[in-house]
């Protein structure tokens, strides 16, 4: 028993370097004198570790849940005649825990120290089937809400529920982040709300559900979810929430989450046309490299040159783009950076008339009209003979001879009513039709843009 005690202590104390020992000791038979509720007890800390941002504890985790199956198969009946232990194994099951264990020892609790009812709704849920343990879960969870397992069990009532009945989810969220603070029930309560009030769009809510979140456990692994959350938010109220709310919500972040999150914004702004606010987020990526020319300094100046593409140097741009090289870039920014240069190359094209719409001009008249006509003194081709109308139906009218018809078809009298207006007035109209096709082209290259960026996402699924 020391020997087994002293290695789960030392694996909490140092984090890692325990893998020799932890594999060794996997290969042998659990203590059967090892208190099961101590085992589920170091299980939370560690699991508490890992979202405080102690990746080192995540092998921790699975050998604690190893162990404790395995001490949880070995138990006699008389284990659980103490209700710490009782509790213990619930806890483990919705911990991460096998259900098939949990299973195990209900098949064998002839003494009943198991609730059946809270044991069925519990494998329902683990096994995929929570909707069918909603009543059930309903009725048990204020029962339990002064025990051991009460935050446990509304966490998992509320994953039941977030989906069909959101507002009943975010209180029991919102109890079980209370009973439990700084643990990894908070941690999953808090994440998992933030999804619920950015799918309704309740800014306030979200905003201090984030500012929650990124204050309390800023090096959770699971924080980039919570990072694509506040992205969305933004991306849907930028103009709602503004720059300086948005800042002071992701200062509790440490720098390099805080140039990712910058870098997420700025690229979805970019393709979306939003320009100015995406200047503004790849400024603050950019900033927070502090004078390293790092990847995400590249990519924070491929943010902000893709923002300046309406207006900016075209020159200096393109020279921007050959600066950043290929390998610091994934597929997806090396498709958006393309996409630019595109653009660029796309502008810099010399406009057409086809391109702004203007009439084409008319079929020059060949120099010399004696040329055009046929000599019949040198056996050229006569003229057809006019044919006479039926008898009975007047003549069509002709115009006279040397006159040109009643006048050109529309399209072309406004061309000449262009040609003859004023020098002034011909540069109003030549001016309104070239904005008219320059409009268009930036049109269709945010649209091209957005395809790409529809793409990514799909990449990213």
């Amino acid at each position: 028993m020391a020997r087994f005690l002293t290695i789960a202590a030392a694996c909490l104390a140092l984090g890692f370097g325990f893998s020799a020992r932890a594999e060794e000791a996997k290969q042998e038979e659990v203590d059967p004198t090892l208190p099961i509720y101590k085992l589920v007890r170091s299980l939370e800390d560690v699991q508490d570790k890992i979202v405080a941002g102690d990746i080192k504890a995540v092998e921790m985790q699975r050998f604690m849940i190893g162990m404790i199956d395995r001490r949880l198969r070995t138990a006699s009946p008389d284990d659980f005649n103490d209700l710490r232990n009782v509790d213990a194994a619930m806890i483990y099951a919705m911990s991460g825990g096998n259900p098939a264990t949990l299973d195990t020892l209900i098949s064998h609790d002839a003494r009943g120290n198991f609730d059946t009812r809270l044991t069925n709704a519990l494998l329902l849920y683990l096994g995929g089937k929570g909707g069918s343990a909603n009543k059930t879960l309903d009725e048990i969870v204020p029962e339990y809400k002064s025990t051991a397992i009460g935050p446990y069990l509304a966490l998992v009532a509320a994953n039941v529920v977030m989906q069909k009945k959101p507002d009943i989810a975010l209180k029991y969220f919102d109890w079980a982040r209370l009973a439990l603070p700084g643990s990894i029930v908070e941690e999953a309560a808090l994440r998992r709300s933030l999804i619920i009030t950015v799918k309704q769009n309740n800014i306030e809510s979200s905003i201090r559900l984030a500012r929650l979140y990124v204050s309390r456990f800023p090096n959770s692994p699971y924080a980039a979810q919570v990072a694509a959350q506040v992205v969305t938010l933004i991306d849907a109220n930028y103009d709602k929430i503004g720059n300086d709310r948005i800042a002071q919500t992701l200062v509790w972040l440490d720098p390099p989450r805080q140039q990712e999150v910058y870098l997420r914004i700025a690229r979805k702004a970019a393709v979306t046309g939003r320009f100015e606010f995406a200047h503004w987020a790849a400024g603050n990526a950019l900033a927070l490299s502090e004078g390293r020319d790092d990847n995400p300094a590249k990519l924070a100046q491929l943010y902000i040159n893709l923002s300046t593409l309406p207006t900016a140097d075209i020159a200096e741009v393109q020279s921007a783009f050959s600066k950043i090289p290929d390998e610091i870039l994934g597929p997806d920014e090396r498709r958006l950076r393309d996409a630019g240069a595109f653009i660029l190359s796309e502008v810099e094209r010399p406009a057409t008339l086809e391109s702004l719409t203007q009439a084409p001009p008319d079929k020059p008249k060949p120099e010399n009209e004696a040329m055009a006509k046929p000599d019949p003194h040198k056996g050229g081709e006569a003229p057809p003979k006019e044919a006479k109308p039926p008898v009975g139906q007047p003549a069509e009218a002709k115009p006279p001879a040397g006159k040109p018809p009643a006048g050109p078809p529309p399209e072309k009298q406004n061309a000449a009513k262009t040609a003859e207006a004023k020098p002034g007035e011909a540069k109003v109209q030549q001016a309104a039709d070239t904005k008219d096709g320059i409009d268009t082209f930036l049109s269709d290259s945010q649209a091209q843009l957005k395809a790409i960026d529809d793409l990514m996402n799909k990449g990213d699924k």
